[in-house]
């Protein structure tokens, strides 16, 4: 698509919702709201200039699509029309490219990003964005489209990863009834509440997994299992000699020497909320007063014998 086509394309938003205002409608997109989604089809405001990452990817998309099919060896074919749903015409689509011959797959779509490092070193850790997940499975709502694909391309790294997501029927369904009670509401000049929207998103992970070599990563890892073993010999010993200890003080609670104090005495136990239960019988008071933290990346090593040596 150059940048004429999405001026063109532009045009044709106004008149439903296409793979991208999805995520708007769902609420888990970070570039724009429900009410400036409404007010953008209902003509009250202009839809953004494209940014020069928009601009980016426009201009970078033919290479993009190259770059995907060399690496899968798959045939992709241009589309250049917006397509409307047959049965439900507020729903648009404008796709990158059409994914033919997968005959165990079917009729697919590939969505081209081209996002700055940020977005990309994170779909590379953790899987897709949920508005990128939500575009996708709009896409699938078409007729015969059985699965989508994103190329996600780099320019500073110069890199490409890729992913493949099957239609999720049930999430189609939710996403088909939000967008039809958004355009209602749109057509009718009825403007929507900011409301929280607690929707199960399809997982979605990378194709590989990223295999390093090198002296540094060998390093490192040496020195984690070093580290997890002296550990575990470490707590053994520990728990060894508190087992003594406990042993020598009998029935004495406190007892002092060789520049240590030790207790070992009976306290009340702990009094604390059945939250599990809380949760079953409970339900509407659970959803009023529960916390939750904020997200936290989770390191975790899993050693496989088979391609680290010992």
């Amino acid at each position: 698509m150059n940048v004429r086509q999405n001026k063109e394309w532009l045009e044709e938003r106004k008149k439903g919702l296409g793979g991208s205002d999805s995520p708007v409608v769902l609420g888990v997109s970070p570039f724009k709201t429900k009410r400036e989604l409404w007010m953008e089809k209902r003509g009250l405001i202009e839809e953004p200039e494209l940014t020069p990452a928009m601009k980016r990817g426009i201009v970078l998309e033919d290479v993009i699509a190259k770059l995907y099919s060399d690496i899968t060896k798959r045939k992709l074919r241009r589309k250049n029309k917006v397509v409307y749903h047959p049965k439900y015409p507020f729903m648009l689509a404008n796709f990158d490219r059409l994914i033919v011959g997968e005959k165990d797959k079917g009729l697919g779509v590939l969505e081209i990003k081209c996002p700055g490092l940020k977005v990309f070193s994170q779909c590379k850790r953790e899987g897709l964005p949920n508005y990128y997940t939500v575009q996708g499975q709009h896409y699938t709502a078409f007729p015969n489209i059985k699965w989508v694909a994103f190329a996600i391309f780099n320019a500073e790294r110069w890199e490409l990863i890729h992913f493949d997501v099957d239609k999720d029927d049930e999430f189609v369904d939710t996403i088909i009834q939000a967008d039809d009670e958004f355009w209602k509401m749109v057509v009718n000049g009825i403007e929507p509440e900011e409301v929280e929207q607690k929707i199960d998103l399809p997982e979605t992970k990378p194709n590989e997994i990223i295999h390093v070599s090198g002296n540094d990563w060998e390093t490192a890892i040496k020195k984690l299992k070093e580290a997890q073993a002296i550990r575990k010999e470490a707590e053994a010993l520990e728990q060894e000699a508190k087992q003594e200890l406990q042993e020598l003080m009998g029935d004495n609670q406190i007892i002092e020497g060789y520049g240590a104090r030790i207790y070992w005495k009976w306290q009340n136990g702990r009094e604390f909320l059945d939250s599990k239960k809380i949760k079953i019988e409970l339900p509407d008071i659970w959803e009023k007063y529960k916390k939750v933290s904020k997200p936290f990346r989770v390191f975790k090593p899993y050693f496989l014998k088979e391609t680290i040596n010992e």
